[in-house]
C-alpha cells in the first residue's frame, strides 16, 4: 500500500480521523479492522488503537457533518467498509508509480511547522510571527510552477502568485494565517482583508490559507461576499503531492479558487488527478504492450510444422485482450476503442517508439518495464 503520509498532530478522534484520511486517500474501501491494522503498521495510529475506536471516530464526524448540513466525508458501504465520498477508482487494483519526492516532502514538513509557529523567525521579520509560513507558502506555489513572491509588508498581501499562461495568465493573492492553539483553528479569519488585498494589487483570485478554520455561517458569508476561497494547509499539501505524481496544469486549478471552502473540491481534484484520466491512459498503454506482446509470442512459439495463422493485432483485438485481462483482475473499469487508439498513437510516437502501425495492423516492438527509480519515467521500455 502506497501512502501519501501526513503529519498527525495531537490525539483523540482528530488524530484517528487524520490517519483514516491518509489510509483512504487511495480511493479504496477498508473495514474498521483493516484501517486499524494498517494505521498501526504504518505508525499512523497508536499501537493500542482498536477497531471500535475507528468506528466511533467516523460515526461522530458523520453525525456532526449531517447536523451541519455538510457533505459527508466518508461513506459506509453495505458490507461495513468505509471509503472517501469521492468518485470510485475504476482501476483501483492498478497503482501508478508515485515518486517519493524528497523536496516536496521537505517543503510539506516546513509548512506543517511554520503554520503552527514552530519555525524560528529570520532577523528581518520583526514582529511578524507569520513570516516563516508566508515564505513557505510562496515556495509551495513556486513548486506548483507559479511565479510566486512573498511580500508580507504593512498593508501588502502576504503572497502573490501568478500562473504564467500568456494572455490567459491569472494572479492569486494569498492571505496566510498561523495558529498557536490546541484547537488548531484560526482565530481571526479576515476574509474581507484577503479580498481587499486582491483588489489592491489587481489580482484575479484571493485565498485565505491556514491550518483550520471554524465552521461559522458568518465566515461562510464573508467568503462569498468578498469572493475569497478558503484553503487549509492540508489542501495545499494534497495539491503538492498530486503535482509530484505528474504536473498539474495551471488552468485546471482555477475552479479551486472559487469563493467558499475549497477542501471538498481539492480532495476530489487531487484524487482524479492521480487516479482519473491519466491512470486510465496508463493502464490502457501498459496492457496494450503486455497483452499484445503475449499474443504475438503465442503465435511466434506455435508449432513450426503447423501453418502459421495470419491473425494480426488490431485496435479491436487489443481492446478485447485488454478488457479480458481487466475482467480477470476484477477491475471495475473497461477500456474503449478510443482508449486503445490513443495508447497506440502514444506507442508509435518517436519519443516512445514501442509499437509500429501498418494500416490497421499493430505490432508490439518492446517489452513493458517499470523502473522503480523515483526519477525514472514510469513509461520506460526496453
Amino acid at each position: 500500500m502506497k501512502l501519501l503520509r501526513t503529519t498527525v498532530r495531537g490525539g483523540g478522534h482528530g488524530a484517528v480521523l487524520a490517519a483514516i484520511r491518509t489510509l483512504l486517500a487511495d480511493g479504496k474501501a477498508y473495514s474498521a479492522e483493516e484501517l486499524c491494522a494498517l494505521g498501526i503498521e504504518h505508525k499512523l495510529l497508536a499501537a493500542e488503537t482498536i477497531p471500535n475506536y475507528v468506528r466511533n471516530a467516523i460515526k461522530t464526524l458523520l453525525d456532526r457533518q449531517r447536523d451541519r448540513g455538510e457533505k459527508p466525508e466518508f461513506l459506509l458501504l453495505r458490507d461495513g467498509r468505509y471509503r472517501l465520498d469521492m468518485p470510485v477508482d475504476a482501476f483501483a487494483g492498478h497503482d501508478d508509480p508515485e515518486p517519493s519526492n524528497a523536496a516536496t516532502e521537505a517543503l510539506i514538513a516546513r509548512l506543517e511547522a511554520s503554520v503552527h509557529r514552530l519555525t524560528p523567525p529570520e532577523p528581518g521579520d520583526g514582529p511578524n510571527v507569520g513570516a516563516p509560513f508566508e515564505r513557505d507558502v510562496a515556495a509551495a506555489f513556486e513548486a506548483l510552477g507559479f511565479a510566486a513572491k512573498r511580500m508580507g509588508g504593512e498593508g501588502e498581501p502576504d503572497v502573490v502568485a501568478t500562473a504564467p499562461l500568456g494572455d490567459r495568465a491569472y494572479t492569486v493573492v494569498v492571505e496566510c494565517k498561523t495558529v498557536a492553539t490546541d484547537d488548531n483553528q484560526v482565530r481571526n479569519p479576515a476574509a474581507q482583508e484577503a479580498g481587499r488585498l486582491r483588489d489592491l494589487v489587481g489580482g484575479d483570485y484571493a485565498v485565505l490559507l491556514g491550518a483550520d478554520f471554524p465552521r461559522a455561517a458568518e465566515l461562510d458569508g464573508e467568503l462569498k461576499t468578498h469572493r475569497v476561497a478558503l484553503w487549509t494547509t492540508e489542501d495545499l499539501v494534497k495539491l503538492l503531492r498530486a503535482h509530484a505524481v505528474h504536473a498539474i496544469r495551471w488552468s485546471r486549478l482555477v475552479p479551486l479558487f472559487a469563493p467558499g471552502r475549497a477542501s471538498d473540491a481539492i480532495a476530489e481534484f487531487a484524487l482524479l488527478h492521480v487516479h482519473g484520466d491519466r491512470k486510465r491512459a496508463h493502464v490502457a498503454y501498459r496492457y496494450v504492450l503486455e497483452e499484445g506482446l503475449a499474443y504475438q509470442e503465442l503465435l511466434a512459439n506455435a508449432d513450426p510444422q503447423v501453418q502459421r495463422t495470419s491473425a494480426p493485432l488490431t485496435v479491436e483485438a487489443l481492446a478485447v485482450l485488454v478488457n479480458e485481462r481487466l475482467a480477470r483482475e476484477s477491475q471495475l473499469g473497461r477500456v474503449s476503442l478510443d482508449d486503445i487508439r490513443r495508447a497506440v498513437a502514444y506507442g508509435v510516437h518517436p519519443l516512445v517508439d514501442t509499437m509500429s502501425l501498418d494500416g490497421f495492423r499493430v505490432t508490439i516492438e518492446a517489452r513493458w518495464v517499470e523502473d522503480p527509480s523515483p526519477k525514472a519515467d514510469a513509461e520506460k521500455t526496453v
